[in-house]
């Protein structure tokens, strides 16, 4: 390392001491997180894989074209997440007195840039660990098939890790490998030749086991080619945009510690770019039009943000229609995943529920009656809801045995309660005081786990309604009372608004 280097991380590092039981507690309070959230899920995820309907649909041909879209999905994904917060981040102080120094940009953001990408491909080979065990105890793979798999999980890592990368270097460059990526796997559907083009393909052709090592060698040229442009990127990177991240970063570890939740979604909202000269109000005597037309307006003011959100709507649609329809684990855990993925879509279209709960805690603005006024913002976000929802329910027709009237029903109802969970989210103000106090109990202080729940309690409920929802024996009359009990803590929540 270099000596002026080292010598900023020897002060950045001195500043403040670190105790020994600093450190025991964030080892035992992660031990604990593992105990209580981690294993769990590994565990379904690995009862979801272990089945056999689950374990001969990937290795079909069916489950590596699965395959194929959801490697796809992760590379667009991270390279759109590379324009919010990429891996070359620090602490602002030691980005303020490294980026724009004459250091050499791979010295200076090895630590966070190394940590980053063992990170993201640690992710990758545990993913393709965990389903090539599950094959191999089934019998469907041998074990030299599911260390191939693996192996290409790890470039796969490192493709989506430079990517990362990529995107926070330039904002068209991330929409570009975005929007390219998701088209060639849209034209590799519609034309099937056209896949042993797609590097994401490779992945699916390593998992049937066809092509023999070419795919495999693909896959490592492409990463290798991608990591030697490491540096070129680092160096194209401004001290400006490094430092706004590096803000930001900061920004979201305080207000997530803090539980503001919001403030941390408000950090990585799009500022209005285009159609701010446009009218937004319409001459009409409906007041729900009027609205309708005013909050579409807005939201199109973001339009990377509307269109994101779009995306994942009906990506949240397709994975609970096909949850509905096939059953079992996997199917209940790509419910839950379908239902917090509608959720976060929804985001970019209730700014105006936002704004509408904002107003009414405070003196009439519009000359409209309070509840009016909210229920004419949630036109908006509702039929876009239902328009998206259903988008996403045709495209799955392909993958689906059968629909009946009661997996719409159940789908529709999961979205019912991401929305009306999105109002009962803005009604929620800051997180009350009585939750700071410290309750003891003989199993201990349980206010800890509350904080949590209170922060989370949507991603909570709706994730619990995609996985009930998942469930063939749960009847779509289940959802119908999960939706009339949050619409009940709505409005409790707005008769004890703050005026």
């Amino acid at each position: 390392m270099n000596v002026r280097l080292q010598r900023v991380w020897q002060i950045w590092r001195g500043r403040r001491h670190h105790s020994p039981s600093a450190a025991a507690y964030l080892v035992y309070a992660a031990v604990l997180v593992a105990a209580v959230v981690v294993v769990p899920i590994v565990r379904a995820i690995w009862l979801g894989l272990s089945q056999d309907s689950v374990s001969t649909y990937i290795a079909s041909g069916q489950g590596a074209v699965t395959i194929t879209g959801l490697i796809t999905f992760i590379w667009a994904s991270m390279a759109v997440a590379g324009v919010y917060l990429g891996p070359a981040v620090h602490p602002p102080f030691l980005a303020f007195a490294t980026a724009g120094s004459e250091l050499p940009r791979t010295k200076v953001f090895r630590r966070p840039l190394s940590i980053a990408f063992a990170l993201v491909g640690a992710a990758f080979v545990v993913a393709a660990g965990a389903c090539g065990a599950a094959l191999i105890f089934s019998g469907a793979w041998s074990p030299l098939r599911a260390s191939l798999f693996v192996v290409a999980g790890l470039f796969s890592g490192m493709v989506a890790a430079v990517l990362w990368l990529a995107g926070q270097w330039s904002t068209r460059v991330a929409i570009g490998a975005s929007a390219g990526l998701v088209a060639e796997y849209a034209l590799s559907l519609v034309a099937p030749a056209f896949s042993s083009a797609l590097p994401s393909a490779w992945v699916g052709y390593v998992a049937l086991g066809e092509g023999g090592p070419a795919p495999l060698l693909a896959l490592a040229v492409v990463s290798a080619a991608l990591l030697l442009a490491v540096p070129r990127l680092l160096t194209l990177l401004t001290v400006e945009g490094v430092l706004e991240q590096c803000f930001r970063r900061d920004a979201t570890i305080s207000n997530a510690a803090a539980l503001q939740l919001a403030e941390v979604s408000a950090l990585y909202q799009a500022k209005p770019t285009r159609g701010r000269h446009r009218r937004a109000v319409l001459r009409s005597r409906s007041t729900p039009l009027r609205f309708f037309v005013v909050d579409l307006v807005g939201a199109m003011r973001t339009p990377g943000r509307v269109l994101a959100g779009a995306l994942f709507a009906i990506v949240g649609g397709i994975l609970l229609a096909v949850a509905v329809t096939t059953g079992g684990g996997l199917a209940s855990l790509s419910g839950g995943v379908g239902g917090v993925v509608l959720y976060a879509a929804l985001g970019p279209f209730t700014d105006g529920v936002r704004h509408a709960c904002a107003t009414v805690s405070e003196r009439s603005l519009y000359g409209i009656h309070d509840v009016k006024l909210l229920l004419a913002h949630v036109t908006m976000p509702l039929v876009m809801a239902l328009c998206l929802l259903t988008i996403g329910v045709v495209t799955a027709f392909p993958l689906l045995v059968a629909l009946t009237i009661s997996d719409i029903a159940s789908v529709y109802l999961t979205g019912f309660i991401a929305l009306v969970l999105r109002i009962n989210g803005a009604l929620k103000g800051p997180l009350p005081l009585s939750y700071l106090a410290a309750v003891p109990t003989p199993f201990g202080d349980p206010m800890a786990i509350i904080r949590v729940a209170w922060a989370v309690d949507g991603l909570l409920i709706v994730s619990t309604a995609g996985f009930l929802a998942a469930d063939e024996s749960v009847s779509p009359i289940i959802l119908m009372a999960i939706l009339a009990t949050v619409v009940l803590i709505g409005v409790y929540r707005w008769r004890r608004r703050e005026y």
